[in-house]
């Protein structure tokens, strides 16, 4: 195994249209989901959502991956538009006040550790014929189409329970796999 390149440990071949293709010829489809906060509905409300997630995983007949992203909420930016307003403040009672509230913030960062969560569903879609077309191109529009069936099959099945999703383009595609193959040195956020 030595002088192997870290690519090759990579299983993704290209993306392409909101597509990820792997180097096995499988391609994948990536929606970022809202999410429910179940402790905020009541008991009904909390049946009906998961009566209508146990429905939705039951009515498929793919295979679809839960990817749950957790990352340290970084609060820098709201820190830092905080001690601005501080340095424009005219008024010495709102100087106050603003003082006090970042020293609260920074107390609370310090003490609890806050987290941001996204979702993400993955749909695969395995072409029957890896590459029995003689056009590539004309191979990839139809197996992309397949795996936009698929995933509009998932969109509708997760919106009947209020779940929202999107798809994510090239670039955020690229920026989440990145993230996943380089945990320690990625901080950016997906979805802004």
């Amino acid at each position: 195994m030595v002088g192997n390149k870290s690519q090759d440990f990579i299983p993704i071949s290209d993306i392409r249209e909101g597509v990820i293709i792997l180097k096995s010829g499988e391609y994948r489809g990536v929606l970022i989901a809202s999410s429910h906060n179940l402790a905020l509905k009541s008991d009904d409300e909390q049946l009906a959502i998961i009566t209508g997630f146990q429905s939705f995983l039951n009515s498929l007949d793919f295979n679809i991956e839960i990817y749950i992203q957790s990352r340290r909420f970084d609060v820098s930016p709201y820190m830092a538009s905080l001690k601005l307003s501080l340095e424009k403040a005219e008024n010495d009672l709102l100087r106050l006040q603003i003082s006090e509230y970042i020293e609260f913030i920074q107390r609370f960062i310090g003490e609890h550790n806050i987290m941001t969560k996204r979702f993400f569903v993955i749909v695969p879609y395995l072409p029957s014929i890896m590459s029995g077309m003689s056009n590539k191109s004309d191979e990839f529009f139809r197996n992309r189409e397949q795996l936009t069936e698929r995933m509009s099959i998932v969109v509708q099945g997760l919106s009947r329970f209020g779940v929202k999703t999107a798809q994510l383009a090239d670039a955020e595609l690229a920026e989440l796999y990145y993230g996943i193959f380089n945990p320690g040195e990625f901080n950016k956020s997906i979805v802004k």
